[in-house]
């Protein structure tokens, strides 16, 4: 569930910012004659898109501090279950086979994937508000 949505996050990012990009393009060039000249049209889009950006990073840090918050919660249960390995039965992994005891390897296996996921969204944020930056600056040179 965590997977798909980091996965609809990224996708929506860059929807958003695309959709932005090509409608300022579009309106610029279309009525070029009426509102101005194109090229300022699409460099407003740049600095929308640096909006856009700065919106979804500030999303990310409420559901990053969440996420850091259950690392901590599971770390400590599968510590407990690691050093009490009688008494673990509050700690279960649910698999295909069925629920079965946790193991220190889950845990690790766990944090590992949610940092790969957490550093995609981080690197597609980041790309977007560079992108969004330049346009912002020199938009208005390629038209």
């Amino acid at each position: 569930m965590l997977k798909d949505y980091y996965y609809r996050f990224v996708t929506t990012i860059l929807f958003i910012n695309l959709v932005v990009l090509i409608v300022a393009a579009s309106t610029g060039l279309v009525f070029s004659e009426t509102l101005g000249e194109p090229g300022l049209w699409f460099q407003r889009s740049g600095a929308l898109v640096c909006l856009i950006t700065l919106c979804f990073e500030m999303k990310l840090m409420g559901v990053i501090s969440e996420r850091k918050m259950n690392d901590k919660v599971n770390k400590l249960r599968i510590d407990m279950a690691e050093l009490n390995p009688d008494n673990n039965s509050s700690v279960y992994m649910i698999g295909e086979n069925g629920a079965r005891p946790a193991s220190f390897n889950d845990g690790k296996l766990l944090v590992k994937h949610t940092e790969k996921r957490a550093t995609l969204v981080n690197w597609v944020l980041l790309s977007n508000a560079m992108v969004g930056t330049l346009v912002w600056a020199y938009g208005d040179l390629l038209f």
